[in-house]
């Protein structure tokens, strides 16, 4: 999807791949997401002369995040930017699965079968 430009696809199927984990892993995910984001920002200290932080960051934690060997660097690489990219955003409720459970909870409370129209 990031390699085709599918940048709101991608998130959201971020989003849901994200929903899946454990509250713990998700959250220690999250908490290194952001630190990866605030080493990589550009006004931080410089963590290598002859690189920007964002390529820096990127490179050291690229194998802790996409252990993948079936996936090229290219790929893994963009992957890794994306997430720090996007740190604030993979972690909110995707608004496609907000939606379906907002309407299975209407009509729950309606006293209508949640599964008929979905």
């Amino acid at each position: 999807l990031l390699v085709n430009g599918k940048t709101e696809i991608a998130l959201e199927a971020t989003q849901l791949f994200l929903k899946l984990l454990d509250s713990q892993n998700r959250e220690e995910f999250r908490r290194l997401l952001y630190f990866m984001a605030v080493a990589a920002h550009p006004s931080e200290f410089k963590l290598q002369k002859e690189s920007d932080n964002r390529m820096v960051v990127k490179r050291i934690f690229s194998k802790a995040i996409v252990d993948n060997k079936n996936l090229s660097k290219g790929k893994t690489d963009l992957l890794v930017l994306f997430l720090m990219d996007h740190q604030k955003d993979v972690f909110k409720i995707p608004g496609t699965l907000h939606k379906i459970v907002s309407v299975k909870l209407m009509a729950i409370q309606k006293g209508r079968d949640p599964n008929r129209d979905t």
